[in-house]
């Protein structure tokens, strides 16, 4: 991860992360949040989504995991 250091304002950079259902059980015992259209295909296809899905909470958790997995959060 050393490169990282040399990284200057403007680069940037891209990542990317697969949701697991075990994933979305983990942050649902977290957070208590078991609406089903993020457990239940047939509930989340009834409400015409193509999917279940995980919610848009987890960007910012994500956001913050990447950044720390990238030394984002090192103390100088």
């Amino acid at each position: 991860m050393s490169n990282i250091r040399k990284k200057t304002i403007g680069d940037t950079f891209t990542a990317s992360c697969t949701f697991t259902e075990h994933d979305a059980t983990a942050f649902a015992d977290i957070s208590r949040d078991y609406i089903p259209v993020h457990f239940d295909l047939p509930f989340a296809k009834a409400k015409n989504f193509q999917a279940h899905f995980v919610r848009d909470s987890w960007l910012p958790a994500y956001s913050l995991r990447s950044a720390d997995k990238l030394g984002g959060w090192q103390r100088k």
